[in-house]
């Protein structure tokens, strides 16, 4: 599902792919094709850019792109649940500095 931007053309023979008009007034087709989800996950992921991690670098975007999902699925979570799955995820991995910067 997107807009009609034309950073969208030729998912169709790739994907399925739907799209609504925003610039003739339609937010809406066939009462199931919107944007409105991504729309507010993405409004998430800007805040969560500006707000805790200030900018990000192109090397390590695909962790903050991983780590997006994750506390976006637990927005309603209680901050302490939040920090219960965070501590079973990590289950006594970690990354050192060297492999960080690597």
């Amino acid at each position: 599902m997107s807009d009609e931007s034309a950073s969208y053309i030729g998912l169709d023979g790739r994907f399925y792919h739907h799209t609504v008009n925003h610039s003739l007034g339609e937010y809406v087709r066939d009462y199931f094709c919107h944007v409105n989800g991504l729309e507010g996950a993405w409004l998430h992921f800007k805040r969560q850019v500006f707000g805790i991690h200030h900018w990000i670098s192109a090397k390590h975007l695909d962790r903050y792109l991983d780590e997006f999902p994750w506390r976006y699925n637990r927005r309603d979570a209680k901050e302490g649940d939040r920090v219960n799955a965070l501590l079973a995820a990590a289950d006594g991995k970690r990354i050192t500095y060297p492999q960080l910067i690597g």
